[in-house]
């Protein structure tokens, strides 16, 4: 849950009605602003050194998952475009305007 969403479902204020002081000072709140700040990894340790290649490929991992996720995206569009509109097929890309004029007179 969210952290606004369970402040106000202990409190019945709003995220508008909070100052962040009385929010960290009230206690009804305390719990949502833990699960927050646990959600968000604040105040996570770094890892020790023997560590750092299980960081790495997490990245990693993330970033193949990411270009995955753009290559589908591609061949959605490719696949919409049809046959013989993908640019690079060969053919000169086709101009909806005049070339400009250079010079006056």
């Amino acid at each position: 849950m969210f952290l606004w969403a369970e402040v106000r479902k202990e409190t019945g204020r709003g995220k508008s009605r909070w100052k962040i002081q009385d929010l960290f000072a009230d206690q009804r709140c305390s719990q949502a602003v833990v699960n927050f700040l646990m959600a968000k990894y604040v105040g996570r340790t770094a890892p020790a050194v023997g560590e750092v290649a299980d960081v790495a490929s997490e990245v990693s991992e993330w970033e193949l998952r990411d270009r995955r996720e753009r290559e589908e995206e591609r061949e959605v569009e490719a696949a919409a475009l049809g046959p013989g509109d993908e640019a690079g097929d060969g053919e000169e890309p086709r101009c909806s305007f005049p070339p400009p004029v250079h010079g006056t007179g």
